[in-house]
This record gives C-alpha cells, sequence and structure tokens, in this order.
C-alpha cells in the first residue's frame, strides 16, 4: 500500500506556461499533486530526485533546451515503466510509429480537449489505487 501512495505525482513538462497552467486548472478538483518544468534539463533533474513518487508524465515534444524525443530516452534508461503520454501539435498519425519505438506510453493532440485530457490522468492515478 505505500507504494501506491509514492507515486501519486503528475510531472508537467512543457515550455509554455498557459498550457501548464490550463493542466493544473483542469485538475484542479482532484487530489493529484502536480510538479511542473519548462524545459527538459530541470525536468530531467526533477524526475531522478522524485521518481519513485512520479505517477505519470505528461511531456511536450518540443523544448527549447531539449526535444521530448531525448528526454523520453533518458528517462527510459532510469524507469522503463513510468507512463508518459506525448503532447503535441505534431499530428499523431505522421509519427505514430516514432512515439511508440521512442517509448512514449501515448500521445495526446495539441489543442487537446479538455474533458479527454482529465480523463486520461485520472485513469492512470485511477489505476495506480488499484495496484
Amino acid at each position: 500500500m505505500q507504494k501506491e501512495s509514492n507515486r501519486r505525482i503528475l510531472l508537467i513538462i512543457d515550455d509554455d506556461k498557459t498550457t501548464r497552467m490550463l493542466i493544473k486548472d483542469i485538475l484542479e478538483d482532484t487530489s493529484i499533486p502536480i510538479m511542473e518544468s519548462a524545459c527538459g534539463e530541470k525536468a530531467y533533474e526533477l524526475f531522478k530526485n522524485y521518481r519513485e513518487k512520479i505517477g505519470l508524465i505528461l511531456l511536450d515534444i518540443r523544448l527549447p533546451d531539449c526535444d521530448g524525443w531525448s528526454l523520453i530516452g533518458s528517462i527510459r534508461q532510469l524507469d522503463q515503466k513510468i507512463p508518459v503520454i506525448a503532447i503535441s501539435a505534431i499530428l499523431p498519425s505522421e509519427l505514430a510509429a516514432k512515439y511508440q519505438l521512442a517509448g512514449f506510453t501515448g500521445y495526446i493532440s495539441k489543442p487537446f480537449k479538455v474533458d479527454e485530457l482529465k480523463e486520461v490522468i485520472i485513469s492512470y492515478f485511477s489505476g495506480l489505487n488499484n495496484k
């Protein structure tokens, strides 16, 4: 039971402050704690330091200091099982195979539908409570 409560943080990695604020607003009525980062280097440090507590990562593909492709590779070297969802305006149909090969668990298109994003996030954290 201790392990379940440990993996309860959502890590949002997106250089767009408005996107990060929107996701936090969407989840305001949930009990999901959130960490956020606008750049890959800080996000990687957060993940290294808190990886046992992070239950889900939302990762933008385009970041100012690195790209989501290289960051997911670094994350996967530390943790093969952590769910990582790509969030990007790049159409998934154009890169579906690349997302899967890179180690992403899923994909959400920007601009995203509020209800869809909330449902996806809550489903991951509900799954953690059922383990």
